[in-house]
């Protein structure tokens, strides 16, 4: 067994998560079956608006990482999902406080149609902990393509 402190929520996870008739208790559930506890990093895939991007919780601290980033503020005015992150993140691990903050060295794309494989590739570099040290770039977006059909 894999011993990551990471937990990957794929896009559907969260917008079910977040679905406002549910209750505390299978939020709670949800989660165990995933195994997060409060020491798990929760690496969070997000769609909004036909884009990509995702988002690491972390020491009360929520990382956007976005292959067309924003200042932080339009993430929190734009996205609604935010306030339920945040909200989620208050009740999961207990009590306020947390920041949004923006990765300003996540890798940045040149056109309007790669940010699912920034997306995907970002996720899979942050989990072999290459944060500082991005492995692709946008003019690697035709290889890593063929790498995920494999």
């Amino acid at each position: 067994m894999h011993n990551s402190p990471y937990v990957i929520l794929d896009s559907l996870f969260m917008a079910t998560l977040f679905d406002s008739g549910k209750s505390q208790e299978a939020m709670r559930r949800s989660l165990k079956r995933k195994q997060v506890t409060p020491d798990s990093v929760l690496v969070c895939a997000i769609n909004k608006d036909k884009h990509w991007f995702f988002v690491r919780l972390q020491n009360r601290t929520i990382t956007v990482f976005d292959s067309m980033a924003k200042d932080t503020d339009y993430y929190q005015r734009k996205y609604s999902i935010f306030r339920n992150i945040i909200s989620f993140s208050s009740w999961f691990y207990g009590g306020d406080g947390f920041r949004v903050e923006v990765n300003q060295n996540y890798p940045q794309q040149k056109n309007g149609f790669d940010c699912g494989i920034f997306m995907t590739f970002g996720i899979k570099d942050l989990i072999r902990n290459y944060e500082n040290a991005w492995t692709f770039k946008q003019i690697d977006c035709n290889y890593k393509r063929i790498q995920m059909t494999w």
